[in-house]
């Protein structure tokens, strides 16, 4: 047998393989993909699972997965994974019949926000490459990343200054006599609410939570302007001063939930999902369970403006028995004269300036 006619044979057959495939092996492939946590801090590492299977009888050479992804959710390098330009994530396999694959792709996530990934290109061939068939599939998923939770060192003075002044008018405004559970031990506690006996038991510093003689509100503010005459859109370096002022008042809110306060935000910005002109407004709660909820609005927010800040500071709405916290990247004459303005309407305001990142 001539050798045109062998190379005519292998086209011949390389041809019938890739029709098998296409309309036999194609459809039967079964694709999912999940983030193994779907709530994260931005910072930490995580996994996504990534499942393929063959659901049919025939050998599959090379199958190829393909999406896009944000390039603020980083990678780790992992055997046939390929990420192009930290958008495209590409991932290449081999099947045989009836078999299946779990691969675990190590993340990292860079950014506050939600994260979603739709759909998936599917893309299989012989082994020679010539034939190839693509569909598309959804595999939807999504990950919420709260914003960065500082810790007491990479805290900016002026909001330390701030939780300690809370701290204090916390201690004198509860009942010593009710209490009505145990915490741990955060810096600031009197030594005289320590807890002895849950202290030996649990093996570390336990306080006793008080209940209120007055129950205080605890209400941040965030400025989305980096000075008082912006109205145009921030650049990349702004916005990042924006987004610290988010995870300081993340931050200031956990504190705050931590020490038994009812606490909620603002901001003249929107939530992702709502109308772009609402700004943000999350209500106070003195609930536990409120800590993720209020979390994930935080992961919601969006870095553009809605109103002038002055403006949105007129027309806030802010409960009784509320203490108000602005945090702004700027100070001036005008801001604090209408925080001045809400201190003799009754308000307990304090404006925090937030210097760079």
């Amino acid at each position: 047998m001539s050798l045109w006619v062998l190379l005519l044979l292998f086209l011949l057959l390389s041809f019938l393989y890739g029709c098998l495939l296409r309309y036999l092996a194609l459809p039967r492939i079964r694709l999912e993909r999940r983030f193994l946590r779907p709530a994260v801090f931005c910072g930490e590492i995580s996994e996504m699972q990534e499942t393929i299977e063959n659901n049919g009888p025939l050998f599959l050479p090379w199958i190829r997965v393909e999406s896009r992804i944000s390039p603020f959710l980083r990678f780790g390098k992992t055997e046939n994974l390929q990420i192009e330009g930290e958008m495209y994530h590409r991932s290449l396999f081999t099947l045989m019949p009836y078999q299946r694959i779990i691969r675990h792709h190590r993340v990292t996530f860079l950014h506050r926000g939600i994260f979603s990934v739709g759909s998936a290109a599917l893309s299989l061939g012989d082994v020679t490459g010539w034939y190839q068939s693509l569909r598309e599939t959804d595999t939807p998923m999504q990950v919420t990343v709260f914003p960065r939770i500082l810790e007491d060192d990479t805290l900016p003075q002026p909001l330390i200054n701030r939780m300690q002044d809370i701290t204090r008018q916390m201690q004198l405004m509860t009942d010593p006599v009710m209490i009505r559970g145990i915490r741990d031990y955060v810096q600031g506690d009197a030594v005289r609410d320590i807890h002895w006996g849950a202290t030996a038991k649990m093996q570390s510093p336990q306080v006793k939570v008080h209940e209120y003689a007055t129950h205080r509100k605890l209400m941040v503010v965030i400025n989305s302007q980096t000075r008082e005459d912006q109205w145009d859109m921030l650049m990349d370096y702004e916005q990042e001063r924006i987004e610290n002022l988010i995870s300081c008042a993340a931050t200031l809110c956990m504190r705050a939930l931590d020490q038994g306060m009812e606490c909620g935000f603002a901001g003249n910005m929107p939530l992702e999902g709502e109308d772009e002109k609402q700004s943000a407004y999350v209500m106070s709660l003195r609930d536990r369970d409120y800590r993720e909820s209020l979390l994930t609005a935080f992961a919601r927010l969006r870095v553009m403006r809605t109103l002038a800040f002055l403006t949105f500071l007129e027309q806030l709405p802010v409960p009784p028995s509320t203490q108000v916290v602005i945090l702004s990247c700027y100070t001036s004459a005008l801001l604090e004269s209408y925080v001045s303005q809400m201190r003799a309407r009754g308000i307990p305001a304090a404006l925090v300036p937030i210097g760079e990142v």
